[in-house]
């Protein structure tokens, strides 16, 4: 079928100054809408703000089936995008107003293309339309919670374009009209952006124009754009030790900037020694503190390097300082990385009870019993038919409640096939972040990654084993189980026990890589955030019978907890539902995580972090999925009791029958 456009809107204008201020995409809430805006049918563009034309419209008297009319309509944002801004993965929604009355009477809705296009991500749609000939005006059409194009990144870069073009076929006279004003828009949730420009305050500094710093011992705030070289110049003035501390702000791992040792060139030209390094992340920013000893008093010139296509914030200080304040050396350094087992605890743990290890106690007793009734069965055959039918009628209820109930237990309890233990769980989670940490990783794909639950991701299985020793009961009748498991892990030998299997630990500097720094740091709060929140989730309604605890969850999408770049339990068990599971990581999120690694030719880091205190039973859920073996249940002890008690009567009467029959055979 031959086509031919009719219309076509190159809406790619200067821009105007009553405008420049409403284009751009950022994070700022008005930031993130572009409304579709005509000053004239031929003066068109996308932009924050509402004004011009309140639609325009347009005629079409030759469209016929045999040669329709394609209208093409194109909007793009003037003046170009300012920010450096992290796109979402999904459009939040779009809106195209568009009418089309058809001259025989009766609106046409046709399919509407739609192409979208933000920096290097390309997407286009197809929405159907309801066809020609419709009675009542037809509905806008909508576009809502689309996924975006990622293969090229989530940046939407500075000066890059970002156009709207829409277009549909006539097969009818028709008469269009597009309605604008805030009719007509496109929604995106952004998350993060910066303004380079603005950011970028520590301009001019580079290695031949570096900014002079009358005193070292202040914050310098700046940013680190592209492959700049960023300079200062200082006196230094005579020392034990000198440190530089340098907070880097967080940003998306693909503009993030290379945190490598910066170059610190002293009197003569001269490179200073390889400084010791401490680095902390607290999930918002990432300080990295590097220690000179004994540096000589004179000018300094300390110079950071950035890298094409990177950006980072930061500000960093000198801090002149002596032997014996703080943790100077790596002596004085805690290396403490044990995780605090029993923070979630809402009972009084002093009233706890003892969950059986492994039931074999019941057994021996059990099988004691039965031999005992065998035996008396054995060598009294002239008894009663009553006392005859009570020993079989015991020796059945003990093997059930005594033998086979524990037996039954026990087979409950095997582990599932593909089941693994907490152990085994940890050790996946750090083999997780260390394959995602790998450069050239995009930002969604390690956000998705390191903050999803036990690292588990949305639509995937965990089955687990887990033994469990105590109950505590809290306010509320329910139970919150406790783990050996889960007591005195420690978080730093985990980390570092992997990086030297993975020959990935210290080189010959007894400096650790860039990359293993990262995962030290990333890798100490994922696991943190895990144990917590498994921790979290052992609430049952009744005592387990028997240690073994089964845990089966198919995790779902959940909302995050922590910041945007940094997130942590996005994947839920589906067994909770999405408001319970919201209530929890409100209460339960850590009011401070904070990672500490000394690059001191030593394995060790520090944990600190500080509990909710908002915490309450009624934020912790009761999880499905969470099952114990329980045998006959309850019955069980029943039958136990009756056989044992059975036993007991059936010999009360045999003794006082034979101290009976004793005095009767005394009296002849």
């Amino acid at each position: 079928m031959q086509r031919s456009v009719s219309i076509i809107f190159m809406l790619v204008l200067l821009p105007f100054l009553a405008i420049s201020a409403d284009a751009d995409l950022g994070m700022n809430e008005a930031e993130q809408s572009l409304n579709l805006i005509c000053d004239s049918d031929d003066d068109c563009f996308l932009s924050n703000g509402i004004s011009g034309e309140e639609m325009i419209s347009g005629q079409e008297n030759d469209a016929n089936p045999l040669t329709p009319k394609v209208v093409s309509l194109e909007f793009t944002m003037q003046p170009s995008q300012n920010q450096l801004t992290l796109l979402p993965e999904n459009l939040k929604n779009l809106v195209i107003d568009l009418k089309i009355r058809e001259d025989l009477g009766g609106w046409g809705q046709p399919d509407l293309e739609v192409e979208l296009k933000l920096g290097a991500s390309e997407n286009s749609w197809r929405i159907d339309g309801a066809g020609p000939a419709l009675d009542a005006q037809p509905q806008s059409y909508e576009l809502e919670n689309e996924p975006l194009d990622m293969s090229n990144g989530r940046m939407l870069l500075p000066g890059e374009i970002i156009r709207l073009r829409i277009s549909f076929q006539l097969e009818r006279p028709s008469n269009w009209e597009l309605g604008l004003r805030g009719l007509s828009n496109i929604g995106l949730d952004i998350d993060w952006s910066v303004d380079p420009a603005q950011a970028d305050v520590d301009e001019p500094s580079s290695r031949q124009q570096p900014r002079q710093s009358s005193e070292v011992e202040i914050w310098h705030d700046g940013a680190l754009v592209g492959d700049d070289s960023d300079c200062f110049e200082f006196d230094l003035e005579e020392n034990e030790l000198f440190n530089i501390i340098i907070i880097w702000e967080q940003v998306p791992i693909e503009v993030e900037q290379p945190h490598s040792t910066p170059d610190l060139i002293g009197p003569g030209n001269r490179n200073t020694p390889t400084p010791n390094v401490k680095t902390t992340s607290d999930g918002e920013t990432e300080t990295k503190t590097y220690q000179y000893r004994g540096l000589e008093s004179g000018d300094y010139r300390l110079c950071f390097d950035g890298r094409d296509d990177k950006f980072q914030p930061y500000s960093w200080l000198g801090r002149i300082t002596y032997e014996g304040i703080g943790p100077n050396s790596p002596a004085q350094f805690e290396g403490d990385g044990s995780w605090n087992y029993g923070t979630t605890i809402m009972g009084d743990s002093s009233q706890s009870e003892i969950i059986e290890a492994s039931g074999i106690f019941s057994l021996i007793f059990g099988f004691l019993m039965l031999f005992g009734v065998i035996g008396a069965a054995a060598v009294q055959p002239t008894w009663k038919w009553t006392r005859r039918l009570m020993l079989p009628l015991s020796g059945v209820l003990i093997i059930f409640g005594g033998i086979a109930h524990p037996l039954t237990m026990w087979g409950e309890s095997l582990p599932e096939e593909g089941s693994i233990n907490v152990e085994r769980l940890l050790e996946n989670r750090l083999e997780q972040i260390w394959q995602v940490l790998e450069p050239g990783t995009p930002q969604n794909t390690i956000a998705e990654h390191l903050g999803s639950t036990f690292g588990i991701l949305v639509g995937e299985q965990l089955l687990m084993n887990i033994e469990v020793s105590k109950a505590i009961q809290m306010e509320d009748g329910r139970y919150q189980l406790q783990s050996p498991e889960l007591e005195g892990i420690r978080i730093d030998r985990l980390i570092f026990n992997f990086l030297n299997e993975a020959g990935v630990g210290h080189g010959g500097d007894s400096l650790l890589p860039e990359r293993s720094v990262n995962f030290v740091l990333q890798a100490g709060r994922a696991l943190t955030l895990d144990l917590l929140i498994i921790e979290a989730l052992m609430v049952v309604e009744e005592v387990p019978q028997y240690s073994n605890i089964q845990i089966d969850w198919t995790m779902t999408n959940a909302g995050a907890s922590g910041s945007v770049l940094n997130p942590a339990w996005v994947s839920r068990p589906n067994e909770i539902s999405l408001q319970d599971w919201s209530k929890l990581q409100a209460s339960l999120f850590p009011e401070l995580i904070s990672i500490s690694y000394c690059d001191c030719g030593q394995d060790q880091m520090d944990l600190n972090w500080v509990p909710s205190t908002t915490l309450d039973p009624v934020d912790l859920p009761t999880v499905g999925g969470l099952t114990y073996a329980i045998g006959f249940g309850p019955s069980a002890a029943i039958m136990m009791f009756t056989g044992v008690l059975l036993i007991v009567i059936t010999g009360f009467v045999e003794t006082r029958r034979r101290k009976y029959a004793s005095r009767l055979a005394g009296g002849f």
